[in-house]
C-alpha cells in the first residue's frame, strides 16, 4: 500500500456539497488509498467488500452506510457489488456553511457526529435503510434543492444510536491547501522507510526547513510531533497486518520498524487502546477471510 493520495474535491455547480451516484466501479468512485479535508458519507445498497479506513479493516456483506471524518485516509468501499447496486457518495467541506455554523447550539449534536466520524462510523438497521433511501432521493434532486434535506440527514444520523464506532485511528492530517506538497513529501518518506530507521534530519531536508522550524510546522499542521506521527503510522501498518495476515506478533513488530516488543506493545496500546493480541482477536471476528492486495 502506497502513501495516501490527496484528492482535491470541488462542490457540484450551484451547490455547497458534492454528490456522486455510481452504478459501477469507475474513476468517479475511487478505489485507491486517499484522503481529503471533506467529510464523506457513503451508502452502498447491495454487495460486499473490505472496508479500510485508517487502520480499521473489516468486511461488510450486504451493503453499508459509512461516514468518514476530515482527512482520514481510506479506500473506496465497493468491490464485490451485486447487480442493480447503487453507491451514493456525499462530500462536504468542514466550513461549507461558514466557519462557525456547526458551533451554534442547534447544531451541537451534528458537531458531535462530525467529531465521532474522525474514528469512522458504520450505521446499521433502520438507520442504514432509511438514510440510504433518502440519499438516493437526494441524488435525483437538483443541486439547489439538496441543502435542507442533506442537513436533515445529518441531524437524523446525529440522533441515531444504530452505529458502530470503527476506532479507525489512522493518520488524519489537518492541512491547509498550500501545505499538501510539503507534507506529502514527508509522508512519502515515512511510507517508504517506516520499516527501518526514519530520520528527522532527512524529513527536515525534504521540507526544506531548519530543524526547529520543521518541528514547529509539523506539529501545527498534523497535531503530532514527527516521531509521534512515525509511531502512529507504524501502528497503523501493524494493525493492518494483524488483521490481514497470519504473521506472528513478534515478526509484525520488527517488520513495522519497532526495535523491541515492549516499545511496540506500548505504542500500539496507546493508539488503539488494545494490545496487539487483543486487537487481532477482536478484528478476526469481523473479517471473513484475509484482506489482500492493499
Amino acid at each position: 500500500m502506497g502513501a495516501a493520495v490527496f484528492e482535491k474535491i470541488e462542490p457540484d455547480f450551484g451547490s455547497s456539497i458534492r454528490l456522486r451516484s455510481c452504478q459501477q466501479a469507475g474513476p468517479q468512485c475511487p478505489r485507491y488509498w486517499h484522503y481529503h479535508p471533506e467529510y464523506e458519507l457513503v451508502y452502498i445498497n447491495r454487495g460486499s467488500a473490505t472496508r479500510h479506513i485508517g487502520n480499521h479493516v473489516a468486511r461488510y456483506d450486504d451493503g453499508d452506510l459509512i461516514m468518514v471524518g476530515s482527512n482520514l485516509p481510506h479506500r473506496g468501499f465497493a468491490e464485490d457489488l451485486l447487480e442493480d447496486h447503487t453507491e451514493i457518495i456525499i462530500q462536504w467541506h468542514p466550513d461549507f456553511l461558514g466557519k462557525d455554523f456547526f458551533a451554534i447550539p442547534e447544531m451541537s449534536k451534528v458537531q458531535q457526529l462530525l467529531e465521532r466520524s474522525q474514528f469512522g462510523l458504520s450505521f446499521f438497521g433502520a438507520t442504514r435503510q432509511t438514510i440510504g433511501q433518502r440519499m438516493i432521493e437526494l441524488a435525483d434532486m437538483k443541486a439547489d434543492q439538496r441543502l435542507h434535506p442533506f442537513l436533515a440527514i445529518l441531524e437524523d444520523l446525529a440522533n441515531s444510536t444504530q452505529y458502530h464506532l470503527l476506532n479507525a485511528s489512522g493518520i488524519g492530517l489537518q492541512l491547509r491547501e498550500n501545505d499538501h506538497g510539503r507534507i506529502q513529501k514527508v509522508y512519502d518518506y515515512v511510507d517508504a522507510n517506516f520499516q527501518k530507521e526514519v530520520c528527522l534530519d532527512e524529513a527536515t531536508r525534504l521540507a526544506n526547513m531548519s530543524k526547529p522550524a520543521f518541528c514547529r510546522y509539523f506539529k501545527r499542521v498534523t497535531g503530532y510531533t514527527f516521531m509521534e506521527f512515525v509511531n502512529k503510522y507504524r501502528v497503523a501498518q501493524a494493525a493492518r497486518l494483524l488483521s490481514s495476515s497470519d504473521s506472528n506478533i513478534s515478526s509484525i513488530c520488527f517488520d513495522c520498524g519497532f526495535v523491541n516488543l515492549s516499545t511496540f506493545n506500548k505504542q500500539f496500546k496507546r493508539v488503539t487502546q488494545m494490545t496487539p493480541f487483543k486487537y487481532r482477536k477482536y478484528y478476526r471476528r469481523e473479517i471473513h477471510g484475509h484482506y489482500q492486495n492493499l
